[in-house]
C-alpha cells in the first residue's frame, strides 16, 4: 500500500525552521565570513529573515586588503559587526584601512599585518573598540616600532572588556605591560618576537591580573644586559599563581625561560611547550643547562606514560623531547624543543636536560625515538663519539620497558646498545623488555648487530623481544 504525500517546498517552512536551516548552512561554511550574501540574494523573504536575526546567524562584514571601495561597501549593508583582515603595504590604498577603522564601534575582529611604519601609524588602535573580541596585529619584518599611548590603546585600560584573544607579532613595544592592562579579560595571549623593556617579575605581575587567561604563547626579547642593579643576588619573590592557565608556550634563551618559569605556579596546566635557541655552541652551555625546577611545581605533569625524542636537521637544526601523560579523560604534554646551529651537540644537550633531577622520568614506560629526516644520521652511525652520546641520552630512562625506534635512527641506537656487553649490559635501559624497530628485517644489518646485546641480556635473566614497528 502506498501513501501519496504532496511535495513540500522550502517556501512552506515556517520562519523558525528556515532560520535553523540558515544557521546550519552558515556553520558549514564557517571559514567564509560573508556566506550570508548567498542567502539574502535568493528572495525578499529570505533577506528579511537573515537581516532580522543578525546575532542568531552571527552576521559580519569582512574588509580585507583586496576589498575595493570600503566606505561604499559599509554604507550599502546594514550596520553589522565588521571583521578586518589582511596584509597591507604601501601599494595598498591606506584609505581602506582608515575607512574600516573609522567604524571602531562595530569592529569585532582584527587580523592586520603591515609592512611599513607609516601604515602602522595609521592603524594605531587608539580608539575604543567596545565589541572587539579578537585582535591579531603585527609587522612584516622584525621589530617594527609600535608605540601607541598606553592610556589610549583600545580606548584605555579596561575599555576592551570583550577582548578574549590578543596576538602581537614582530613589534617593538616600550610600554607592553601598560597595553596588557587594557585587556583584563583575555583568554588567549600570544606575544611573538616582541622587543620590550620587560623583566620577568614585571611580566608575571601583569599576567597575574589576567585571571581568565587559559593559553599563553610568549616570546619576548629584552634588550641585552638589561637587569635591575643587584637583582642577580636577590632571592625570588613568592611564586605567582596563574589560576586558569592550561596551555603555555615560552620561547627564549635558557636564562629567560628559567627566570620566568621560576616565578609562576599554574595548577591547571596540562600543555607545556618550551622552545630554546642555542645559536652557537659554547662548552659552558652544558654546565648551565637549566634544571627545569619548575616542573616539580606542576601537579599534572609529574608522571608521564611515554616520551618521544625527535631530531630534524640540517634543515632547521631542531631537536625535541616530548613527554605524554594520557588517560581516558585527558591528554597532557610537556614538549622541550631547542634549535642549535651545530647539530652534533643536540644529543649532549638533550642528555643534560634529561639528567635534571626534576625531569619526570621514574614512571615512564614507553620511549619513542622517531621523526628522523637526515641523511647525515645514516652516515655517522659508526662514529664512536656519537655512540657514547646516544648511551648518555638513554641512561636516565631507567624505567622504560618498551623502546620504539624508526629506521632512520635504528643503526644509531643498535650500534650504541651493542657496546653494552659483559658487565655493562645493564648500565642503560635496565628494565627494557621490548624493542620495536621501523621496517625491521630479521635478516638485515640491524638484526645482526642486535644479536650480541640480546644474548648478553638473556644471560643475566632479562630477555628481550625484538619486533617490527609499523
Amino acid at each position: 500500500m502506498y501513501v501519496l504525500v504532496d511535495q513540500v517546498t522550502i517556501d512552506t517552512l515556517p520562519d523558525d525552521a528556515l532560520l535553523y536551516v540558515f544557521g546550519f548552512y552558515l556553520a558549514r561554511r564557517r571559514s567564509k565570513v560573508e556566506a550570508w550574501h548567498t542567502l539574502v540574494h535568493v528572495c525578499r523573504r529570505w533577506r528579511i529573515l537573515v537581516f532580522g536575526s543578525p546575532r542568531h546567524l552571527n552576521l559580519r562584514i569582512k574588509c580585507t586588503n583586496k576589498t575595493l571601495a570600503v566606505r561604499e561597501r559599509l554604507d550599502i549593508w546594514p550596520t553589522l559587526p565588521i571583521v578586518i583582515s589582511g596584509t597591507f603595504d604601501l601599494k595598498t590604498d591606506p584609505d581602506n584601512i582608515r575607512a574600516a577603522l573609522e567604524h571602531h564601534n562595530r569592529i569585532c575582529q582584527i587580523s592586520l599585518y603591515l609592512f611599513d611604519l607609516r601604515i602602522i601609524k595609521i592603524a594605531s588602535l587608539e580608539e575604543p573598540f567596545p565589541i572587539l573580541t579578537d585582535l591579531d596585529f603585527g609587522a612584516i619584518g622584525f621589530f617594527q616600532p609600535f608605540d601607541p599611548n598606553p592610556s589610549k590603546f583600545l580606548g584605555g585600560p579596561g575599555s576592551a572588556h570583550l577582548l578574549r584573544s590578543l596576538t602581537l607579532r614582530d613589534l617593538g613595544i616600550p610600554d607592553l605591560l601598560q597595553l596588557l592592562l587594557a585587556t583584563p579579560n583575555l583568554v588567549f595571549l600570544c606575544l611573538h618576537n616582541i622587543r620590550s623593556n620587560v623583566l620577568p617579575d614585571e611580566m608575571v605581575a601583569t599576567l597575574s591580573s589576567l585571571t581568565r587567561l587559559e593559553i599563553l604563547d610568549l616570546c619576548i626579547t629584552p634588550p641585552i644586559n638589561r637587569s635591575r642593579p643587584g637583582s642577580e643576588n636577590q632571592p625570588l619573590l613568592t611564586r605567582t599563581v596563574l589560576p586558569s592557565l592550561t596551555v603555555l608556550k615560552i620561547t627564549n634563551g635558557m636564562k629567560n625561560v628559567e627566570d620566568f618559569m621560576a616565578r609562576i605556579d599554574a595548577p591547571l596546566l596540562d600543555r607545556l611547550h618550551i622552545s630554546i635557541d642555542l645559536p652557537y655552541f659554547d662548552p659552558v652551555i652544558l654546565l648551565n643547562i637549566p634544571h627545569l625546577r619548575f616542573i616539580s611545581h606542576i601537579p599534572k605533569l609529574r608522571a608521564p606514560d611515554e616520551a618521544r625524542i625527535g631530531f630534524r636537521y640540517p634543515r632547521d637544526s631542531k631537536a625535541w623531547i616530548e613527554f605524554v601523560f594520557s588517560t581516558q579523560v585527558s591528554y597532557r604534554v610537556i614538549l622541550l624543543e631547542f634549535t642549535s646551529r651545530e647539530p652534533e651537540w643536540q644529543i649532549p644537550c638533550l642528555a643534560q636536560f634529561c639528567r635534571s633531577p626534576f625531569f619526570p622520568l621514574p614512571t615512564l614506560k614507553h620511549l619513542y625515538i622517531d621523526r628522523g629526516e637526515c641523511e647525515r644520521s645514516r652516515q655517522r652511525w659508526h662514529d664512536d663519539t656519537q655512540t657514547t652520546r646516544w648511551l648518555e641520552l638513554l641512561q636516565p630512562f631507567v624505567a622504560v620497558k618498551n623502546l620504539y625506534v624508526t629506521k632512520e635512527f635504528a643503526l644509531h641506537i643498535v650500534h650504541a646498545l651493542q657496546e653494552l656487553v659483559g658487565e655493562r649490559v645493564m648500565e642503560v635501559l635496565p628494565t627494557l623488555e621490548n624493542v620495536s624497530i621501523g621496517e625491521f628485517e630479521p635478516s638485515g644489518p640491524v638484526h645482526q648487530l642486535l644479536k650480541e646485546f640480546v644474548s648478553a641480556r638473556q644471560l643475566v635473566g632479562y630477555p628481550l623481544t625484538i619486533s617490527r614497528w609499523d
